[in-house]
């Protein structure tokens, strides 16, 4: 199975109305890979595709300490962590976070842009040591 990490509360100084924005257009996002990565045969995990609408419905905390262990629980699980490079990635204190933990873990970790997920097959990504 296939950890996505992607950002999603984090990475950005906006409040209000728009940080509500950004985590739509992120779900939006992350869903359409996840959609992407499913048509082409994998098995793919991701919090913020299963959590996202559970979060706005139930006003649960959108922030990686609340989920932490529940996200590290699916890495653990998982083979390899796939990261979405969307806006905001290499800052977001979560994917940090997931990285770290899959590191320790001795998970195969790799990158994606959106834009690569378009590929027939996704064998665009690339593994980083």
């Amino acid at each position: 199975m296939i950890y996505l990490a992607s950002p999603y509360s984090s990475g950005h100084k906006i409040v209000g109305s728009e940080k509500d924005a950004m985590l739509v257009v992120r779900y939006l996002e992350v869903e359409a890979a996840v959609a992407q990565l499913i048509k082409d045969g994998e098995m793919v995990y991701s919090p913020i595709v299963h959590h996202h609408h559970l979060a706005l419905r139930y006003k649960m905390p959108k922030d990686f300490d609340f989920w932490r262990r529940r996200d590290f629980h699916f890495i653990d699980l998982s083979e390899m962590l796939l990261v979405l490079q969307l806006i905001g990635w290499d800052i977001s204190e979560g994917v940090t976070r997931e990285i770290d933990y899959a590191k320790s873990k001795m998970k195969s970790i790799r990158y994606v842009v959106p834009t690569e997920l378009k590929v027939p097959g996704f064998k665009a990504y690339r593994e980083i040591p």
